[in-house]
């Protein structure tokens, strides 16, 4: 079995989120399928052998949005959504990466916390 322990992604619902607050980076995430298209992402895989993703998000809160409050809810989407897309395909990935909130200490060890805990 091959791991991948660097592969980034958008998850769908957090692509359409961002494309809401930043549409130029909407357009550019459309570009790379496999960023965010999961059928496309899993012909690519398969074409790999046996194969598993850890995940890192291509685009985390903090660096496309530097308003604190955006930051926090954009760290929380990611997060979510990465626990879903690693529970919904435990044979495609093994983990994935929290994204964190660096526009303030105490977002950030409460999403630290919250990422690890729930």
């Amino acid at each position: 079995m091959k791991i991948d322990i660097y592969t980034h992604i958008v998850p769908p619902k957090y692509k359409e989120a961002v494309g809401k607050v930043t549409p130029h980076l909407w357009a550019q995430v459309g570009k790379t399928p496999t960023l965010h298209d999961l059928d496309h992402r899993f012909r690519v895989m398969d074409k790999r052998g046996e194969v598993k993703q850890v995940l890192t998000m291509a685009m985390t809160a903090t660096l496309i949005l530097e308003d604190p409050k955006h930051a926090v809810d954009f760290a929380q989407r990611a997060n979510d959504e990465m626990a879903e897309l690693v529970a919904s395909y435990p044979d495609r990935f093994f983990a994935g990466v929290a994204s964190l909130p660096m526009t303030g200490m105490d977002q950030t060890l409460q999403e630290l916390e919250r990422a690890i805990t729930r």
